[in-house]
């Protein structure tokens, strides 16, 4: 009977052995897996965040790119439009000297037998040419300083696009950055280390509120200003080889 008995308790201790290492055994797997999803965890944030701050790099790279497009594109219908008014400008002071030309030649013919001092017309007609030539120049000279002046105000908003968008994005990273440190924050077991990182998002969150505060102080970038119609002019006579060319 007693061998029996200590046969029993023997399987009895074993068998409690046996269900202790089980025990052991299942936690270390559950503590193993509980790791390994953490880890997962952290990598798909780590991942996504990677992704987004690629996508936007890419988005603001584009962005620049189709700007710089643009201001390219600008550029050239300015250039063309001004050879344009100045091919105009060039025909129209032709057509007027070339007008006063016809009638002064007219005005000879018809006083063909009265003695004309030639001299005082075709120094008239000289000073004609100059003046004409000299309209042209300030015409055109005009057209380019608002051709100037319109590339600098694109070239300004350009600059300004591009740090806000910078801007933007260091604001999305410090965005990332508290959401980690809040995340880990929720995995901490020591007070050192919660300490630690409570300082941290602290301090971050200075930093996100500076970058805020940036952001909301920058000055409305200006507008490109639209050329309206101009004015018609006063009624001239159309044999003036000045008629329809303005001055400032």
């Amino acid at each position: 009977m007693a061998e029996r008995k200590e046969d029993s308790v023997l399987m009895s201790l074993r068998e409690l052995q046996r269900i202790e290492k089980e025990r052991v055994r299942a936690e270390q797997e559950d503590e193993r897996q509980k790791l390994d999803f953490e880890r997962r965890t952290r990598e798909d944030v780590d991942r996504k965040a990677r992704e987004e701050s690629e996508r936007k790099a890419r988005e603001g790279e584009e962005a620049r790119r189709r700007a710089a497009d643009e201001q390219a594109r600008q550029e050239r219908e300015e250039r063309l439009r001004l050879e344009e008014a100045e091919r105009k400008a060039r025909i129209e002071a032709h057509m007027h000297l070339e007008t006063e030309r016809m009638r002064i030649d007219a005005h000879a013919k018809a006083s063909q037998k009265k003695h004309i001092p030639w001299v005082p017309i075709g120094a008239a007609l000289g000073v004609l040419v100059l003046i004409a030539g000299a309209l042209g120049v300030m015409f055109v000279k005009k057209q380019r300083e608002s051709a100037s002046e319109q590339q600098a105000l694109h070239a300004q908003l350009d600059r300004e696009k591009r740090e806000r968008e910078e801007m933007e994005t260091r604001m999305a990273e410090s965005d990332r950055k508290l959401r980690e440190l809040n995340d880990k924050l929720q995995q901490v077991t020591t007070d050192a280390e919660r300490a630690e990182l409570q300082e941290k998002i602290r301090q971050q969150a200075a930093e996100r509120e500076k970058l805020g505060e940036a952001m909301r102080g920058r000055p409305s970038s200006p507008k490109p200003k639209s050329g309206g119609a101009k004015p018609k002019g006063p009624a001239c006579d159309p044999n003036d080889p000045l008629c329809g060319i303005e001055t400032k």
